[in-house]
């Protein structure tokens, strides 16, 4: 490989190339950190990442403070030891869209019976589809409160996917034969539109009106 200072591109003024792989290698003890960081005339560091061996995990700083981490395989922004694939800690997250025109972003849920990434192999009869959860400490963990969920109500076909929206809560009384910290369907909208409604008190309900 080979390195110059002849400004490149928009001040770039270092160039590792090769026609082969290359890359940079920062090495130290696992109990020290690695960084990369950037600065103005005036400051010693704005921005920068910086990885913790010890704790195997990466850092991305704004300002001298930690605005997101990599840890464990997961992405946490605002959070140094995410738990979830991506965490958002102590704010909001959103899809916003600024466009000229009638069309507004999705939040996509998929599903697909092959365990190999990108491949389809059809969803079968009640396969969850995706589903929101909401979730309280009981003082030691986290319990379902209630939830939002999607399944696969019928037999897919092709272009075809029948489905229903489910809605349930986590009753604070075993009144209906449930355990205390079961999630219990309340409303059932199924694929021809119809809406069923449960209770602790009564049966599952069906009206012959569609929504």
């Amino acid at each position: 490989g080979s390195s110059g200072l002849t400004a490149l591109r928009n001040g770039t003024n270092l160039l590792i190339e090769d026609s082969d792989e290359n890359g940079i290698c920062l090495r130290s003890a696992a109990s020290k950190e690695q960084h990369v960081y950037f600065a103005n005339s005036s400051e010693n560091a704005n921005a920068g990442m910086q990885f913790q061996g010890n704790a195997n995990r990466l850092n991305f700083l704004a300002n001298a403070v930690t605005i997101a981490s990599l840890h464990g395989g997961n992405f946490g922004v605002g959070a140094t030891s995410p738990v979830h694939k991506f965490q958002v800690q102590d704010g909001d997250a959103a899809v916003v869209t600024n466009s000229a025109d009638a069309v507004g972003k999705n939040l996509i849920f998929t599903k697909s019976r092959n365990a190999t990434d990108g491949a389809h192999t059809v969803v079968q009869d009640n396969d969850v589809l995706g589903e929101i959860k909401f979730q309280g400490s009981d003082g030691d963990s986290f319990e379902g409160g209630a939830s939002i969920k999607s399944r696969v109500d019928g037999t897919p076909a092709d272009g075809k996917m029948p489905g229903d929206l489910v809605l349930s809560t986590s009753p604070d009384t075993t009144t209906g034969g449930h355990t205390l910290g079961d999630m219990v369907e309340r409303l059932v909208i199924d694929d021809l539109g119809q809406p069923s409604f449960k209770t602790d008190t009564a049966q599952l309900l069906g009206f012959d009106r569609y929504v």
